[in-house]
């Protein structure tokens, strides 16, 4: 019987491990990314990212000096620009 309690016991830990260690990490609407991670996760470079943030091109937080832009909002602001883009080759198609 004390076997099997601490085998309970042994496997409750280890599930509030997982679970800690999940609530830790940053989620898609939490993330946040520094100028030059959204570059590199555009494919483009560190100054057009500066060059669009000045233009308010993308959406983005200021942190002090800092400029920071949320992966969520950058994928909206991604599909919203698709979305422009698609509109416009319809119309010049008609």
């Amino acid at each position: 019987m004390a076997g099997v309690m601490e085998e309970i016991l042994e496997e409750l830990k280890e599930m509030n491990e997982k679970l800690d260690s999940l609530s830790m990490e940053p989620t898609l609407e939490t993330e946040m990314m520094s100028v030059k991670e959204a570059a590199d996760f555009l494919k483009i470079s560190k100054g057009k990212m500066y060059e669009m943030i000045r233009q308010n091109e993308v959406p983005y937080v200021s942190a002090g000096k800092r400029k920071l832009i949320s992966k969520q909002a950058l994928l909206e602001w991604i599909e919203e620009e698709a979305e422009t883009e698609q509109q416009v080759a319809e119309v010049q198609v008609i």
